[in-house]
């Protein structure tokens, strides 16, 4: 279910769903009124894992290069694909496993084109 530019991915720990609207500058009219045009809602998925093995970690960094497609379950009910980029990565290195880093606390921001 969960895929990164067509590549399967361990299914996240969590995930938060960002959905904020592209909007021109805010003006007002003569009545005092606030207007704005509104050219769409983009979406910033945050991706969580608890821990993951060294391999797993490697693979899902070499996933996405540049823009890519993501495969996710939308909040509004929907198995939602979207163009998407890597914003920020985080991984925190916590245990070592048969001489092996177990990456942990790892999250990865994905932000719609």
């Amino acid at each position: 279910m969960w895929k990164i530019n067509n590549v399967e991915i361990p299914a996240p720990s969590g995930m938060r769903v960002e959905m904020a609207e592209n909007t021109s500058a805010e003006e007002r009219n003569a009545l005092g009124e606030a207007v704005l045009d509104v050219f769409g809602t983009k979406r910033t998925l945050t991706l969580s894992w608890a821990h993951l093995p060294e391999d797993a970690l490697a693979a899902l960094l070499g996933a996405g290069d540049g823009f890519f497609p993501v495969k996710y379950p939308d909040p509004d009910g929907t198995l939602r694909e979207i163009v998407c980029r890597f914003g920020k990565r985080r991984a925190g290195l916590k245990l070592m496993r048969g001489g092996r880093p177990v990456w942990t606390d790892v999250e990865m921001e994905l932000m719609e084109r």
